[in-house]
């Protein structure tokens, strides 16, 4: 009988030994997440990132806000979209006459400017990427001349895929990387029609730059 309580009781004390050991291991977890030591969900600075689309005022009389609201562009993001530490918004903007004809400017926040480097390479690659059967290579038109004063990486270009000519640009400041791509110009009934000039696609440009640095640089901005 002895040697059964002592078996018994062995068992016990390995359960009661496991149990502890596991809460440790949980509890030493969600510390080392709590203090930034190891990450389950990684966690960007805290901003308001609707404050850092492009006003719709920038554009064009005949282009409207488009009525549905920001959106995530992580949901259903392939691999190399900057969706493996980020948070993210998207906002639409559209041609009146024509509102398959629009602008989509996406937000992008990761934890630092390190990560937010990485993966501006990753995106750069994939946002400029061209089938040339289907499309002609990304290139800057003579006629924009637009250059970004504060970021600290972009790229623009423009090319012809489908029908019409796309536009976008692709720029980090600081831990955000904003892709902005435009439809300039569409093809309806063999017409090649402009949904804006290059100046003032250059405009919106320089207004969604303008824009950003002014946020960023605004103290109240978090």
């Amino acid at each position: 009988m002895p040697r059964i309580n002592i078996a018994r009781s062995r068992e016990l004390l390995i359960i009661a030994l496991t149990i502890v050991f596991c809460s440790l291991t949980c509890l030493g977890m969600f510390v080392a997440q709590d203090i930034g030591v190891f990450r389950l969900n990684p966690q960007p600075p805290g901003r308001d990132l609707e404050e850092l689309f492009v006003k719709a005022e920038s554009f064009p009389d005949d282009w409207t806000l488009s009525n549905e609201p920001p959106s995530s562009p992580c949901r259903a993001a392939p691999l190399g979209s900057g969706c493996e530490s980020s948070i993210s918004l998207s906002m639409r903007y559209q041609y009146t006459e024509f509102p398959w004809g629009g602008a989509v400017q996406s937000i992008y926040q990761y934890l630092n400017d390190e990560e937010a480097s990485k993966d501006f390479e990753r995106m750069e690659k994939r946002s400029f990427s061209v089938n040339e059967e289907f499309g002609t290579p990304w290139s800057i038109p003579d006629d924009l001349s637009f250059s970004s004063e504060s970021s600290q990486q972009y790229r623009l270009g423009c090319h012809f895929h489908g029908p019409g000519e796309r536009c976008q640009l692709l720029a980090r400041y600081q831990e955000l990387i904003i892709l902005f791509s435009i439809r300039r110009s569409i093809l309806d009934d063999d017409r090649q029609i402009e949904l804006l000039s290059y100046d003032q696609l250059q405009a919106v440009l320089r207004s969604l730059d303008a824009h950003i640095t002014s946020e960023l640089t605004d103290a109240n901005f978090q």
